[in-house]
């Protein structure tokens, strides 16, 4: 049988208690790495590219991209993997929790301080409180200050922006940010904790 033109090999099935369908599982070998959090399976001679559940990892070019696409790299390539299935994303990809032997990839990306925890897509209390121990321990890309979330960093990097709002002068941290203006007129972008940063205007 086959989902997505993908073999599933523990098929899609009731649960005998409480009723619910379990979501689809895959087995196969990794054969690409792209970044810190998205490889490519081989199954069946058929290729499925794999966004890792729960976790962004930075994106190329930003601080720690390589470290962590290596780390990822070391984990998963060439090794046969387990891919449990949580949806599909705008771009196709499968999006999964991604196992090698009883090790959960997502997990491994967090300790080691090479991924921040997706919170807008995962409620994970255990994925969250990995990333709060790897940042108490700096460990990984917490040893750095002014860090930019990825997804901060992919809406800049579409957008062009560069702090080019007329009065205000780019800094370092907000370079790549969406600009806001709040209730009394002043300018401010939102860092990698989710707070506001209000950036000085030129004298």
């Amino acid at each position: 049988m086959k989902t997505r033109l993908y073999s599933v090999l523990a098929l899609t099935a009731l649960v005998s208690i409480g009723g619910y369908a379990q979501k689809p599982i895959y087995r196969g070998r990794c054969i690409g790495v792209h970044d810190g959090d998205t490889i490519t399976v081989l199954i069946d001679n058929r290729q499925m590219k794999v966004r890792l559940e729960g976790i962004d990892a930075p994106e190329l070019g930003q601080d720690f991209s390589q470290r962590a696409k290596e780390h990822l790299s070391n984990l998963v390539f060439g090794h046969d993997v387990t891919i449990r299935e949580e949806g599909v994303d705008q771009y196709g990809r499968v999006v999964g929790r991604v196992f090698i032997g009883g090790r959960d990839t997502s997990c491994e990306m967090l300790s080691a301080g090479l991924a921040w925890h997706f919170k807008k897509y995962s409620s994970s209390a255990e994925l969250a409180q990995l990333e709060d121990s790897a940042r108490g321990q700096r460990a990984g890309l917490w040893s750095m200050s002014n860090l930019t979330a990825p997804w901060d960093y992919r809406v800049g990097k579409r957008t062009g922006l560069k702090s080019t709002v007329k009065g205000i002068t780019p800094t370092a941290a907000s370079a790549g940010k969406v600009i806001h203006t709040g209730p009394r007129g002043g300018k401010y972008y939102i860092n990698s904790k989710g707070k506001k940063t209000y950036i000085k205007k030129k004298k």
